[in-house]
């Protein structure tokens, strides 16, 4: 289970913000068992890529997880949006969702919509949602992945 999503500001959260609530997003390396296919791609790659095109990290979890020797590669998921607008409660903005693994729980997701701050300890509620890419993790898949989310971006309305 993730932790509840709780930030509020309307500011990015920096690297060091982020290592500390999803420390998995900067995994070097996956899980020991995962198979020989398995294409690695960093998710702080990903990231960057987005702050590079405006979508600025606000939020980030992880799952919490009983089996130490994944607590660096678990499910792991960021809100990203464009921080140009003041929000308040029952204001709609759109954001990205990101969820990837790197311990073979998860596919890297990105999912796009616009959704409600539902109240002021920053839960939000989908509004609606459009766009969503997921790339099941394999060999030779790190320009899908960045493509693929340049591809949802470009559906965002701005």
């Amino acid at each position: 289970m993730f932790r509840e999503m709780t930030h509020t500001s309307n500011e990015a959260l920096t690297n060091d913000q982020i290592i500390l609530d999803a420390p998995s997003v900067f995994a070097t390396a996956p899980h020991h068992e995962v198979s020989d296919r398995y294409g690695f791609q960093p998710t702080i790659d990903v990231v960057d890529a987005l702050r590079y095109e405006g979508w600025m990290p606000v939020d980030a979890t992880q799952r919490n997880v009983r089996d130490k020797s994944k607590r660096e590669l678990t499910t792991h998921l960021l809100r990203f949006r464009r921080l140009e607008d003041e929000i308040t409660v029952g204001d709609s903005v759109v954001e990205l969702l990101l969820k990837n693994s790197h311990d073979r729980s998860s596919a890297f997701v990105l999912h796009a919509g616009i959704f409600r701050m539902a109240c002021a300890n920053g839960i939000v509620v989908a509004d609606s949602t459009f766009g969503k890419l997921s790339v099941r993790h394999g060999k030779n898949i790190v320009d899908d992945i960045i493509e693929g989310s340049y591809e949802i971006i470009d559906e965002v309305p701005v």
